[in-house]
């Protein structure tokens, strides 16, 4: 895998636990337990208190959100990190995202793709990520602009990036699989241009264990989906 170089790591592991529960719309209590057991189980940086308390990185800003959207419990988080960081990428069908190659491809792990993305969010301010900027030049929303429309138009709509763009990452258990879907959400490009294939995907992944086996014994199939929109609330907090 491609590996996307770093920016310098800022948030606190508080700023972190807050800007998921706020994105997620969840109770920032129930993601401090979580964090507090990945933090334990050495799978989110500890060092220090107040000023010398430890900067969040990728990696643990990946760790948190398994935990949080993959483990049935803030106590299971450890195990459900660790096996889902691990699934392999049998499925990457990039068909009008190739930039996102840096985030998926065969073979890569969840947890590599997951860092990758998260890095591909981070952002200064207002200034526009580069997940922004690569999702808008896949979607249809933008064909016809010319290269030096392009950016002014990303920074007026990446407010409404949700409206123009779908996407989920989908955790999926008790069969522990990952699956991430990219389509284009409007049904009209900025020029007012149709867009007739709206409901092709730009990009479907799945990660999976082919070795694994599904459980037999109960009937139930669960399934926490977040979008990229918490992607990019964790990569702006963990730069700002």
């Amino acid at each position: 895998m491609a590996h996307i170089k770093g920016q310098q790591r800022m948030a606190l592991l508080s700023a972190l636990v807050k800007a998921v529960a706020d994105v997620e719309g969840i109770d920032e209590v129930q993601v401090g337990w979580v964090a507090r057991h990945l933090r334990e189980a050495g799978l989110i940086t500890q060092a220090g208190r107040g000023r010398g308390a430890a900067h969040m990185s990728n990696a643990d800003a990946a760790n948190l959100l398994i935990g949080v959207n993959a483990a049935t419990s803030a106590k299971d988080g450890s195990v459900s990190v660790l096996a889902y960081r691990s699934l392999p990428c049998g499925k990457a069908d990039l068909r009008r995202a190739d930039k996102m190659a840096l985030a998926f491809s065969k073979g890569t792990t969840f947890g590599e793709s997951l860092e990758a993305l998260i890095e591909l969010g981070r952002h200064k301010d207002n200034e526009l990520s580069r997940l922004e900027e690569e999702l808008f030049r896949s979607s249809h929303y933008f064909e016809g602009v010319i290269s030096g429309e392009f950016q002014q138009l990303c920074e007026i709509h990446r407010a409404k990036i949700d409206e123009i763009i779908y996407s989920e990452i989908t955790f999926s258990r008790p069969y522990r699989n990952v699956s991430v879907l990219i389509q284009d959400q409007a049904s009209q490009g900025v020029k007012g241009s149709v867009i007739a294939d709206e409901a092709e995907p730009i990009a479907t992944v799945e990660f999976w264990d082919h070795r694994a086996k599904w459980p037999v014994s109960g009937d139930r199939d669960e399934r926490v989906r977040i979008s990229f929109r918490t992607i990019l609330a964790v990569g702006s907090i963990l730069t700002n």
